[in-house]
């Protein structure tokens, strides 16, 4: 037996992994300290437990083939972004990742070179039974009766659901850890720990209540159990102890971090629901975004997952609170991004950095939709759709007069390797007016080769491909009102439905018979008023535009025909008209 007197003492003993008060667990399962000295292929293999090491070794197991289910308590990842954590659990069900939501194991014994595992279903109902005591003892709920009265309480008297069972080659526990402090026999120095976890409760940084004795790492409670934050307080405590800088200090807060799940989700600072507490969903503003990686393209892997949040606060220049991304190598693009926080990184400064291209990371710095908006993070800015002022007056005069809204069309910039739409821009073409540009009533026909048929010359004509076979087209329209309830006896060809969707009227086929293609004129048929197709007949262009569409225009003696079947009138301003 040995003793050793010092001023300074630093306890960093870390923590072991802790087995469930489950029969059979020691005997016949492992731990995150086991699986990488097993001395054969796991084969078939059950993890307990929903932690970031939980999901991390069956992410690489499974990438190695294996056949991989977890077993979830309640909800995986707890303590990091909802939101993220699900679309995690998603990523990996698609690799073939298998999840058991709400279960409790009940046993786990040999049987034939497996393991068998018995568990059972827990349901979502919860049984908090208070009882009225005069004092209050510690408990997870505190129940408050109208008198305002502390009791005692039990939490969470669980509904067992049906029991399962299933053979697993290989069962991993990965339940949480506990430091290993219960044979250091602290309560002798008096030191102060809490007796939940067995961690030392922490006075101004690494300090206990003791002086000269410190705590760092996972012995250190409410601090995060991470190798690079324990090397981190280790170096300045010791700075601050030796003289070499007394003001140096740990900061725990921002710490960025990475979860090597098959997709990386790397993050630093506050989740979405931690910002909410802490400042109220009024005073947040959550950017958000869907990507997909430039390597994802060629292989065609699917990018459902890829995502991105940056929560900042609502007021300017927006102080960056939290920021995500889950997507390839999320430890690298966030590793920059918490030195930034620590900085002061703000909305603004992101919204006027430049991003390095191609790069996953420049995402970060692309403008993003918010939450708030109710916009589709899936769209960026080169998706969304541009918008275009209505010109009416370009829209109904006669092109001759004022030019129709130029024609315009979209360049494409793509990336060489991938094929990928980078960005695109609207270039206008300057084209006169014609039926595939513009909708003035004077406008030209369109070329021959686009299939319009007919002119301005003899209005209206029928539809190209309609002359040929008129008959059957006729047959199958007056099928067609005769399964809506039409009697065929009485139903008219003229009498068809002629109303386009949005036009107050439509057009009259009962005109001059120049205005009357051959194919209705076989008919020989009068409608119910005794009016026979080919007689006279005026059409009236006017009054398809349907009431309040352009208050502002109107028409003289527009329809009338001249010579040669020509509109005789022109349109004139409000006012003008005679």
């Amino acid at each position: 037996e040995s003793f050793l007197k010092a001023k300074n003492v630093v306890i960093a003993v870390g923590g072991r992994p802790v087995y469930p008060d489950v029969e059979g667990a020691k005997e016949n399962c492992i731990t995150s300290d086991d699986v990488f000295t097993l001395k054969s292929p796991p084969g078939k293999s059950l993890i307990v437990g929903g932690s970031y090491v939980a999901l991390e070794t069956a992410g690489f197991l499974r990438g190695l083939g294996f056949d991989v289910t977890v077993m979830l308590r309640s909800i995986p990842l707890r303590g990091f972004d909802r939101e993220i954590a699900k679309l995690i659990v998603q990523n990996m069900e698609a690799r073939g990742v298998k999840f058991l939501r709400r279960c409790l194991p009940s046993g786990f014994r040999k049987d034939d070179g497996n393991v068998k595992v018995t568990w059972k279903d827990k349901d979502h109902t919860h049984d908090f039974s208070c009882k009225k005591d005069k004092f209050f003892t510690a408990c997870p709920i505190i129940c408050l009766f109208p008198a305002g009265l502390k009791t005692n309480c039990s939490f969470e008297k669980f509904i067992q659901g049906a029991s399962h069972s299933e053979a697993f080659k290989t069962v991993m526990l990965a339940v949480g850890r506990r430091p290993v402090t219960d044979a250091l026999n602290l309560s002798n120095a008096g030191v102060e720990v809490n007796t939940e976890n067995g961690k030392l409760v922490g006075h101004d940084g690494e300090s206990t209540n003791v002086n000269g004795i410190y705590a760092i790492g996972d012995v250190l409670d409410g601090r995060q159990e991470l190798t690079p934050v324990a090397a981190q307080a280790g170096r300045l405590l010791a700075d601050r102890v030796f003289g070499k800088d007394p003001s140096a200090k740990m900061d725990y807060s921002a710490v960025p971090t990475t979860v090597f799940t098959p997709l990386e989700y790397g993050c630093v600072g506050m989740s979405e629901e931690e910002a909410f507490g802490k400042f109220g969903e009024d005073n947040i503003e959550v950017y958000h975004a869907f990507y997909k990686p430039l390597e994802f393209y060629l292989p065609k892997i699917d990018a459902k997952q890829c995502y991105l949040k940056i929560i900042t606060g609502r007021e300017k220049p927006g102080k960056v609170l939290g920021l995500h991304f889950l997507g390839p190598n999320a430890g690298e693009v966030v590793q920059g991004f918490g030195v930034a926080m620590k900085a002061g990184l703000t909305k603004a400064i992101l919204d006027r950095s430049v991003g390095i291209h191609p790069t996953n990371a420049e995402e970060l710095v692309k403008p993003l939709v918010t939450k708030r908006s109710g916009a589709d993070p899936a769209l960026d800015e080169n998706q969304e759709l541009l918008e275009h002022e209505v010109d009416l007056q370009k829209l109904y005069l006669p092109y001759n007069d004022l030019p129709t809204s130029q024609y315009t069309k979209f360049k494409f910039f793509r990336d060489v390797a991938s094929g990928e739409i980078l960005e695109l821009e609207e270039e206008f073409v300057a084209v006169h007016g014609s039926a595939t540009n513009s909708t003035s009533l004077q406008r030209e026909p369109a070329p021959v080769k686009k299939n319009v048929r007919g002119s301005v010359n003899n209005l209206p004509f029928w539809p190209g491909g309609f002359d040929n076979d008129l008959n059957s087209f006729l047959d199958v329209a007056l099928k067609t009102e005769e399964s809506k309830g039409a009697n065929l006896d009485t139903l008219e060809p003229g009498e068809l439905d002629s109303v386009a969707p949005g036009l107050a009227e439509g057009l009259n086929f009962y005109g001059p018979e120049s205005l009357v293609s051959a194919g209705i004129r076989t008919h020989n048929k009068k409608d119910k008023k005794g009016r026979a197709l080919g007689d006279n007949a005026q059409f009236d262009l006017t009054k398809l535009l349907a009431d309040g569409d352009h208050p502002d225009w109107c028409f003289d003696d527009i329809t009338k025909l001249g010579k040669e079947g020509k509109p005789a009138g022109t349109a004139k301003l409000k006012g003008m008209c005679a």
